[in-house]
C-alpha cells in the first residue's frame, strides 16, 4: 500500500508499506521495482488498463528483511508508476527462492500539495550477524558463511583468530568488502575461536561476533579428516 505521498523539500515522494509474508523459510531481503508507465494530463482520469510503459527502464532497490517500507523519491508529477515488491529467502545451496511480486500503482496526478515530517534516515547498522554454516574447500581449509541484515550498501568484513587459538601462528587478520548481505570467510582452522567485525562502509557503527569452528568430523563433507 501507499501510506503517504506529497512534496518533500521540493521532491515528489511516496512511502510504500507491505506486510511480511508468512513462510517457514528465513527471509533475506525484499526487492522493490518501479517503472514510469504513462504521463497523464492534469485532468485525465486513471485509465482502465493504465500500465503502458513509457520506457523499458525498470529501477529496483534491495530492502533488508527487517523493514517493510520503502520511500520513493523524485517522482514526476501527473504520472503513473507501476510498483512491485518481492520477498527473497536466504540463499543456501545453488538456488534462492523468491515470492510472487505484489503490485500497486501510484498516480501522482492525484497528489495534493502537502508537506510531511518524514523520518530521517539512520546510519546503516549491521544487525543479526551470525554464522549460517561451515564448508570444507580442501583438506586443510574451512569456510564459514556469515549472514547479516542491513540497508543496501557496501560492507567491510574483518576476521581473525582469537588470541586463545594456539593452533594459529601470528594471529593474522583478514578483510574483504562486499555489497551482499553475506560473505564466506576462509583460512579457518578446526576447533578454533574467531572474531568477526562487519560494518557498512558509510557507517561508523560495526557489529562484532565471536564463534568457534567445529571439529573436522562435525563438518558434513566427502573429504577425509
Amino acid at each position: 500500500t501507499v501510506s503517504r505521498q506529497g512534496w518533500v523539500d521540493g521532491r515528489l515522494t511516496a512511502e510504500l508499506h507491505w506486510e511480511r509474508p508468512i513462510s517457514d523459510l528465513p527471509l533475506h531481503h525484499y526487492k522493490v521495482f518501479w517503472s514510469h508507465c504513462v504521463r497523464l494530463d492534469q485532468q485525465e482520469n486513471l485509465p482502465s488498463n493504465p500500465c503502458k510503459p513509457k520506457s523499458v527502464i525498470v529501477k529496483h532497490k534491495t530492502v533488508t528483511y527487517k523493514n517493510t517500507h520503502f520511500i520513493l523519491r523524485d517522482l514526476e508529477p501527473f504520472s503513473l508508476y507501476f510498483i512491485q515488491v518481492q520477498a527473497v529467502t536466504i540463499p543456501f545451496g545453488p538456488k534462492k527462492l523468491s515470492s510472487e511480486k505484489a503490485a500497486v500503482f501510484i498516480d501522482t496526478n492525484r497528489l495534493k500539495n502537502a508537506t510531511y515530517n518524514w523520518r530521517t534516515q539512520p546510519q546503516n547498522v549491521v544487525k543479526d550477524l551470525r554464522v549460517l554454516g561451515f564448508h570444507r574447500t580442501t583438506l586443510d581449509d574451512l569456510e564459514a558463511r556469515l549472514v547479516w541484515s542491513a540497508s543496501p550498501g557496501r560492507f567491510q568484513v574483518r576476521w581473525a583468530p582469537h588470541p586463545s587459538c594456539s593452533s594459529v601462528k601470528n594471529n593474522p587478520t583478514y578483510q574483504a568488502t562486499t555489497k551482499a548481505f553475506q560473505y564466506n570467510i576462509d583460512h579457518l582452522v578446526f576447533n578454533c575461536k574467531y572474531q568477526v567485525i562487519v560494518n557498512a562502509i558509510s557507517s561508523s557503527k560495526s557489529s562484532r561476533f565471536t564463534f568457534t569452528t567445529p571439529l573436522c568430523p562435525q563438518v558434513n563433507s566427502k573429504l577425509p579428516c
